[in-house]
């Protein structure tokens, strides 16, 4: 930030507008947050948002630009930053740093940073994307990482993944977690009927299949709750495995909960 006196930042919001899940709550928690540090610090921060701007709680000046060219969409998405992006350069007056996510990632001006938050990499996984999926996965990864200043992972395996397998020096990694740290959590002491507990979305790439071998092959294991909205129907395909591996009983499924 020391560049310019007062550097403007413009966040690529359309692309973290989705429903609920890992990346929304992401979203919602960490960029109220960025914002008050960013005009602490004598920064301008603006949003690029599309038809369906993501709802978060910002401060009043934070600039909300909105284009309805912008999706969300991985294969919508190139076309209309590529269109979207210098008209909201040129009504903020200029931009220093670029923030985007996911694939695949835009082309900024020369004199723009782009910084590039990376939740997954399993766009490059044959065995979560297909083998073309992976293909072009692995390509927009490698040209996002040539284009990107600053590489944010959500985890420290993300990171070393990145270092030793896509050769990323440390120095352009960044692990920011996700967090709760502004919820009220409330001290309980565990019982002995207390349950292994899974929150979030029940999909393959979530590896709870394990989760239910470990039942059939420890009977002394704790019941195991699943809680969280099912995609593709992958809820079904785990009732009709523990049903096969005789541990059904032992098995509760609930909707996502609430933050409380």
């Amino acid at each position: 930030m020391s560049r310019v006196e007062t550097p403007t930042a413009l966040v690529f919001g359309h692309v973290i507008a989705q429903p609920a899940g890992g990346v929304r709550r992401h979203a919602e928690q960490v960029w109220p947050r960025v914002a008050e540090l960013w005009r602490e610090r004598g920064g301008r921060l603006a949003f690029l948002d599309g038809p369906e701007p993501l709802p978060l709680d910002l401060p009043d000046d934070v600039v909300r630009l909105s284009d309805p060219r912008l999706s969300a969409s991985r294969w919508r998405r190139a076309r209309g930053e590529r269109r979207a992006l210098p008209g909201a350069i040129e009504k903020l007056g200029g931009v220093d740093l670029l923030h985007t996510a996911h694939l695949p990632v835009v082309r900024p001006p020369r004199d723009v940073r782009l910084c590039w938050m990376i939740h997954d990499l399993r766009r490059a996984d044959a065995h979560l994307s297909g083998y073309f999926g992976a293909a072009l996965g692995q390509r927009w990864i490698e040209q996002g990482l040539g284009r990107a200043h600053h590489v944010l992972c959500v985890s420290r395996k993300v990171s070393l993944d990145l270092h030793h397998g896509w050769e990323v020096p440390r120095e352009r990694l960044t692990v920011a977690r996700h967090g709760g740290d502004h919820l009220e959590i409330l001290p309980r002491k565990a019982g002995a009927d207390a349950p292994i507990l899974f929150v979030g979305h029940l999909e393959p790439r979530k590896n709870l299949v394990i989760l239910l071998e470990a039942l059939a092959i420890d009977p002394d294991l704790p019941r195991l709750v699943l809680a969280g909205r099912p995609k593709a129907g992958h809820r079904s395909q785990l009732e009709r495995r523990a049903r096969d591996l005789g541990v059904e009983a032992r098995v509760e499924f609930r909707d996502a909960p609430s933050d409380a």
